[in-house]
């Protein structure tokens, strides 16, 4: 029995950041120097070792547009345009 998705879970969260990251063409260190984080943070919660924290996904959401549903929950709907288009076709490649 395969087991239920969790849209929530570290893993799921960090797949999110790191679609979110490359739709806006930004390597770690890019996306770190523009929004603030430190790069071994970003990298943690990039890769599901540690949850993003609400302080700095607030941060992403100010500096990239996407929302906090979209970072915790995977709901896309908020999502600006161009990004969500780009956060689609980047999902279909990796299925």
């Amino acid at each position: 029995m395969a087991r239920k998705r969790q849209p929530d879970s570290r893993n799921d969260i960090g797949e999110r950041l790191r679609l979110t990251r490359e739709a806006l063409g930004l390597s770690q260190a890019e996306l770190c120097r523009r929004v603030g984080f430190s790069p071994a943070a970003w990298n943690n919660a990039e890769t599901g070792d540690n949850r993003i924290g609400i302080d700095n996904a607030i941060e992403l959401c100010k500096a990239t547009g996407v929302t906090l549903d979209w970072i915790f929950l995977g709901h896309r709907g908020g999502l600006p345009q161009k990004l969500a288009v780009d956060i689609e076709r980047l999902s279909k490649r990796r299925r």
